[in-house]
């Protein structure tokens, strides 16, 4: 994976569409058709329940990526750190998952609501990259 080449620092961000491994199913009935078909797993039977799709969530985690928010959530105690971002969806699409060697640096993570500016609200966090330790550093010290 791209995100280990320069010394396993690396992380992926974005508007992932694809319902992370460590939050709640949403109400998928309030949620807009296009959305569901799109983010949820095919049903065999209409009566079927929905779920999410998580596959995206599953290749981070099989690739030691940890979720920012998610490891925020948990070492604050705040569960409003996993609220969704995207506004229609009821859905957390937008993340930033982080290799073993950044995890050190993460500082905050938090939404930022942009108004009526767009139908995401978007995500911050905050990184001190002087926590990083990585295989070339540890060469020349």
């Amino acid at each position: 994976m791209r995100v280990y080449r320069h010394g396993g620092i690396g992380l992926i961000g974005g508007d992932i569409n694809h319902l992370p491994l460590s939050d709640p199913e949403p109400d998928w009935d309030h949620v807009p058709p296009y959305n569901r078909t799109a983010r949820c797993l095919r049903r065999q039977h209409h009566d079927e329940p929905w779920r999410g799709n998580r596959i995206v969530g599953e290749v981070f985690r099989d690739a030691d990526l940890t979720d920012a928010a998610a490891i925020q959530a948990v070492l604050h105690r705040d569960p409003a750190l996993l609220a969704p971002t995207e506004k229609a969806g009821r859905i957390r699409v937008d993340q930033a998952h982080l290799t073993p060697a950044l995890l050190p640096a993460l500082d905050s993570y938090r939404r930022i609501d942009p108004g009526e500016h767009s139908d995401h609200h978007g995500i911050a966090f905050t990184l001190q990259l002087n926590r990083v330790e990585t295989a070339l550093t540890r060469a020349y010290a």
